[in-house]
Parts: structure tokens; sequence; C-alpha cells
């Protein structure tokens, strides 16, 4: 019953506050009661975790594509494998520095 509450709180503070959205799907997956549930937690789940990582620098495409596999209809984690396959977050990584470079001289 209280699975649905938890999921929709994960999805409204993904952006802003992704550790609580973690801890939120972490409890569906812990109570969910059914397979749809249980897929589309796991999925979200997944792409927060690569967002996560590549916050550090990290970009694994793996968490994005098993999020997919787990839910195709995740276009959060479809976008970011995009991203990644294009190489748009390197190229944004590399003007910051190139921008940081050029303020500081």
């Amino acid at each position: 019953e209280m699975t649905p509450g938890y999921f929709a709180f994960a999805r409204d503070v993904a952006d802003e506050h992704p550790a609580e959205a973690i801890a939120a799907l972490r409890r569906v997956l812990r109570l969910s009661t059914t397979p749809e549930e249980r897929k589309q937690a796991e999925s979200l789940l997944l792409t927060l975790e690569a967002e996560r990582l590549l916050a550090t620098g990290v970009a694994d495409q793996t968490l994005p594509r098993r999020a997919l596999e787990v839910d195709a209809s995740n276009s959060r984690a479809r976008n970011l494998l995009a991203r990644m396959e294009r190489g748009d977050l390197h190229a944004e990584s590399r003007w910051g520095r190139w921008a940081a470079a050029m303020t500081a001289s």
C-alpha cells in the first residue's frame, strides 16, 4: 500500500535529492508486492546510481543499459545512455575545465 507513495516521492525528488530518492526506491523494492512496481523501482534506482557515478566522473553505461532491460519505458535511463554514447557528457566536462582554466589565467 505504501509503495506507490514511496515511488512517487522518489520521482519527485530525484533531481534535487538523489540520495533520498535512492533510499525511497530501496524501500519500494523491499515492500513491493507486484513485479511491475519492482521493475520500475529497480530501473529508476539503476539510473540514479548511474547518474551518481557520473557526477564523480565515472560514465558507466552498464547501469542505464540494465535499467532499460528491466523497464524499457524508463526515458530517464534512455536519455542518459544516449548522452553517454554521444559523448555529450565528456564534452561538458572538457568545456568546464577549459572555462575554469581561462578564468584562472
